[in-house]
């Protein structure tokens, strides 16, 4: 299989030796473009960046959101005074652990995120509350 994004918030997945579509999902960042995609550790959960400015992750399997992140320290006031967040242009999913556990250890993964704006954003990994670090 393999995996496309587009400007029009769309998921798709193809099959690879003949090239037919299997299933999509839209919408995925509302009308904003994915500007990157990477499976987590376990292959089984797709996570976006969109040029919203939102990180989200999504069950690959039913295509259901699992998570959505947010830079936890972001500038309040100049988000509420333009209702936007820093448009992303990287995404990298990163697991810490090595061996042949590294798939099933929480708190060994992290979502990197970067933006235009020149931050850095690291997510850890753990599962429902992902937390979030700014630098």
């Amino acid at each position: 299989q393999v995996v496309t994004t587009s400007s029009d918030s769309t998921v798709r997945v193809w099959e690879f030796h003949t090239g037919l579509p299997i299933f999509e999902f839209g919408e995925t960042h509302g009308r904003d473009a994915i500007v990157s995609a990477k499976f987590d550790a376990t292959q089984q959960r797709l996570v976006t960046a969109g040029e919203d400015g939102k990180v989200k992750i999504w069950n690959f399997s039913d295509s259901q959101k699992v998570n959505e992140l947010l830079p936890s320290d972001r500038d309040e006031r100049r988000c509420v005074k333009t209702n936007a967040l820093p448009d992303l242009c990287a995404l990298e999913y990163i697991n810490m652990s090595g061996g042949s556990r590294a798939k099933e250890e929480k708190g060994n993964n992290f979502v990197v995120a970067v933006g235009w704006d020149r931050r850095i954003n690291t997510y850890l990994d753990a599962g429902v509350d992902n937390q979030c670090s700014r630098s």
